[in-house]
């Protein structure tokens, strides 16, 4: 066999071994969640962190003036009003921003509609977009159409989350989501688009049979164990990671463990993982160690990722100390972490 010929089988062999494995076939994303009204000051920072990914939160608050169940018009014009304001800064600020320098903007609607908090405390209509009737199902799809017609084709854009952490059953959910898929293609046929787990949770992943269509793929949150991760009163966080918690010795093999249903669930039918989220509060003892091993087991399955968040709660912050008062320091260890794996997209 001629040099030549052999060395064109090895190039095409090579290119199509790298076009039929997710993980080699994309760039890689790294990068953190912010929330839609941020500013250029702050996505300047994180820019210079290196981040090539912006999931970009729109939430309508859960405290709405409005009690959908007495005036479900009047709630429907505040949510779809509230979604507007938010998806404008996404248009004229992020989007140019984030194309500027190189990054990628996911666009996660956080909240469906319906999704309220009454005088009582009590949280409701979390599911309601999920039922066939309801008219939340309705203004969820419109919420969509209107995104997309403001957004589609933007510099910038990378992609639609279709919904955070959707708590309706997966068959449900998945009906929702081609349809939500479907009104989006009509507008917009290149943008990826986003279906995250039931809950957002790795173990349900499998649950979800592949979703028609193109540019398709899949997320999860990592929060396990949330007796650890979730230690959101300072004073006291005495859980320790790695150690035992809740009966289970917790470090990086468990990690990896934890997450093996999604990463079977990838190679089964050849799908592009995104982890969404992931985070401990910054207070919890090892919090450093734990966001470490999460980035380090999608770093070898060769996993997009958005580590939960940036400048958006105090508990989440990882810009300040381990000390519950910290203020932002110059160089917390956590950023120095951050930065160093964000080095990699250069």
């Amino acid at each position: 066999m001629k040099k030549s010929s052999f060395l064109f089988i090895v190039v095409v062999g090579m290119a199509a071994w790298i076009a039929a494995s997710p993980a080699l076939a994309q760039t890689r994303l790294r990068g953190g969640n912010v929330n839609a009204g941020m500013g250029r000051g702050d996505l300047v920072e994180l820019a210079d962190w290196n981040a090539n990914l912006l999931r970009v939160q729109i939430v309508p608050e859960i405290e709405a003036p409005i009690d959908p169940r007495a005036n479900w018009a009047a709630y429907a014009a505040w949510y779809q009003s509230t979604v507007d304001h938010q998806v404008r800064n996404i248009r004229d600020v992020i989007l140019p921003f984030a194309h500027s320098r190189g990054m990628k903007v996911l666009v996660d609607l956080h909240r469906p509609p319906g999704h309220y908090r009454t005088s009582s405390g009590d949280v409701i209509g979390g599911t309601w977009v999920f039922r066939g009737s309801h008219p939340s199902r309705a203004l969820f799809l419109n919420t969509w159409d209107r995104i997309t017609d403001q957004l589609s084709g933007r510099p910038g854009l990378w992609g639609y989350d279709l919904l955070n952490e959707p708590a309706g059953r997966t068959n449900r959910w998945r009906t929702l989501a081609q349809e939500a898929i479907s009104r989006i293609r009509a507008r917009d046929n290149n943008a990826r688009i986003v279906v995250e787990s039931r809950y957002g949770d790795p173990a349900r992943l499998p649950e979800l049979a592949p979703i028609r269509g193109h540019r398709i793929i899949y997320s999860v949150h990592f929060y396990r164990p949330m007796q650890f991760t979730h230690q959101l009163e300072p004073g006291r966080a005495t859980i320790a990671y790695p150690g035992r918690i809740a009966g289970k010795n917790w470090n990086r093999d468990r990690v990896r463990r934890s997450l093996q249903r999604v990463r079977d669930w990838q190679n089964r039918h050849g799908a592009r993982i995104l982890m969404g989220e992931f985070a401990a509060a910054r207070w919890a003892p090892g919090s450093l160690r734990y966001m470490r091993d999460v980035i380090e087991v999608c770093e070898g399955w060769g996993w997009d990722w958005a580590y939960h968040a940036f400048r958006e709660a105090n508990v989440w912050d990882v810009e300040r100390g381990m000390d519950a008062s910290s203020g932002r320091v110059a160089m917390s260890t956590k950023e120095r972490m951050l930065r160093s794996y964000m080095a990699r997209n250069r």
